[in-house]
């Protein structure tokens, strides 16, 4: 499944994984620059593809470099999304 919302709100594409489409759980940049879900950029190399899936440029490297500011900005926007809903959940009472 695609997440284009969460508890209504509309997902930053920032936050979801160019190459699933879902919200990430464990960023990581690549040597293109842009951010993955590191599953998804590992089956992505393991499967012998040497570009970029953004670019479709060669990559200089296969390392891969935690994406702390993304995971932090996911969490905030999760919490947030969360914290939403129950204030929606709290008004129908």
């Amino acid at each position: 499944a695609r997440l284009k919302h969460v508890l209504g709100r509309r997902v930053p594409e920032t936050l979801v994984c160019p190459i699933s489409c879902e919200i990430m759980k464990a960023p990581v940049f690549a040597a293109d620059g842009h951010t993955y879900e590191r599953v998804c950029i590992e089956q992505w190399l393991l499967s012998g593809k040497t570009t970029s899936p953004m670019t479709g440029e060669v990559l200089e490297h296969s390392k891969l470099t935690p994406n702390h500011f993304a995971r932090s900005t996911i969490g905030a926007f999760l919490d947030e999304a969360r914290e939403l809903g129950r204030a929606v959940d709290a008004d129908s009472e």
